[in-house]
C-alpha cells in the first residue's frame, strides 16, 4: 500500500508513517474507513462532514525521482496508455515535460475521492465532503522563483476540487510553513485567498491557521486578515496543541486585545505542590530488577 519512489523505495516519513498510493487496495481500505467514520457521526446524531485530508501525492523526491512509481500505479498507466510512465525527477519539473503522465497522476486522486464519495453516500446520502489543501507544501516558493513546485501544483490539484459541483463542497487551505514558521503575512494572505482564486464562492472557502510550534504563532494576524475577506470559515490547528500549551480561553485574537507576545500557560497539574518522596529506592546490583537483559548495555546505571 506504500507509495514508492522511482528506485522502488517506500515513501517513509519521519512522523513516523508511510505515504500511500491511490491503487485499488488503498481505495478499498479507505472507503471502508470513511464509511465507518460516517457511521459513528450518524450514531452520535451529528452532521456527517468528512475531509480528504492531505490526500495528495507526496511532495518531495529522493535521489532517484518523485514518489509516483508504486507497482499498481505503473501497471494502471501501462494498461491505459501502453507505455511506461514518464520519470519526473523533482517537484519543480514542469508537468508539460510529459502532460499525459502528469494528468494521469492528478486524475488518479480524483478517481479515489469519487469512489469514496459514491460509496459513503450509498449509506449516508446527506454526507458532505471537503478537501484540505496545503499551499506551502505544494508551492514551495511563489512563482516565478526557481523553487516554485510546478509539478506539485498540477498533480495535486484535481480539476474537480475547484468547484463544489462534483461533491467536494468545501475547500480548506493551509500553509503552516508560511504562518507558524516563516510568519510571512504576504504568504499567509496568499494561502487564505487561494480557494477564492479557484472561483469558489466565499462560503465554500476555509482557512486553517496554525496555533502550535514556536512562540508567537501569528493567529492574531490570521484572524485580522480573515475578517477582511468573505471567506466562510477560519479555524485553528490543532486542538491537541491548543490543550498542550494551555492557551487562555477565549483566545486574545478573538477578544480584540492585542498581546505583546504569546503567553504559554503551564498545565494546572504542574502548579500543584511537588510530591515528597519519603523513601528513596534503588535496586541492589544483584537484585531481580537487574536481570533485565538490556542491563548488559548499562541501562541500569
Amino acid at each position: 500500500m506504500a507509495a514508492r519512489y522511482w528506485d522502488g523505495a517506500p515513501v517513509d516519513l519521519p512522523v513516523p508513517s508511510t505515504q500511500m498510493h491511490f491503487g485499488s487496495r488503498v481505495r478499498a481500505y479507505l472507503k471502508q474507513m470513511y464509511k465507518e467514520c460516517a457511521d459513528q457521526l450518524a450514531a452520535a446524531e451529528l452532521p456527517i462532514v468528512l475531509q480528504f485530508g492531505e490526500t495528495q501525492w507526496w511532495y518531495f523526491p529522493n535521489d532517484s525521482g518523485m514518489p509516483f512509481y508504486d507497482d499498481a500505479t505503473k501497471a494502471d498507466f501501462v494498461g491505459r496508455f501502453a507505455r511506461p510512465m514518464h520519470r519526473f525527477f523533482a517537484n519543480t519539473d514542469s508537468p508539460a515535460d510529459n502532460l499525459q503522465t502528469a494528468d494521469f497522476l492528478r486524475d488518479r486522486i480524483w478517481e479515489y475521492c469519487s469512489e469514496v464519495i459514491e460509496y459513503v453516500r450509498r449509506y449516508h446520502p446527506s454526507a458532505v465532503f471537503e478537501c484540505l489543501w496545503p499551499l506551502d507544501a505544494n508551492q514551495g516558493k511563489p512563482a516565478p522563483n526557481a523553487g516554485f513546485r510546478r509539478l506539485n501544483m498540477h498533480v495535486n490539484l484535481p480539476e474537480q476540487w475547484k468547484t463544489s459541483s462534483y461533491g467536494v463542497k468545501y475547500f480548506r487551505a493551509e500553509g503552516f510553513d508560511y504562518d507558524v514558521r516563516q510568519k510571512n503575512a504576504v504568504l499567509m494572505k496568499q494561502t487564505m485567498r487561494f480557494p477564492l482564486g479557484l472561483d469558489r464562492p466565499g462560503e465554500e472557502c476555509m482557512y486553517l491557521a496554525g496555533i502550535f510550534g514556536t512562540a508567537d504563532p501569528p493567529y492574531l494576524q490570521a484572524y485580522s486578515m480573515w475578517k477582511q475577506t468573505d471567506i466562510g470559515s477560519l479555524c485553528f490547528w490543532a486542538f491537541d496543541q491548543f490543550c498542550l500549551s494551555s492557551r487562555p480561553v477565549p483566545l486574545t485574537a478573538l477578544t480584540g486585545r492585542v498581546p505583546q507576545s504569546a503567553i504559554y500557560h503551564k498545565p494546572r497539574a504542574v502548579r500543584a505542590e511537588p510530591v515528597v518522596i519519603a523513601v528513596a529506592f534503588a535496586p541492589p546490583a544483584d537484585g531481580a530488577l537487574n536481570r533485565f537483559p538490556c542491563n548488559s548495555r548499562g541501562l541500569n546505571g
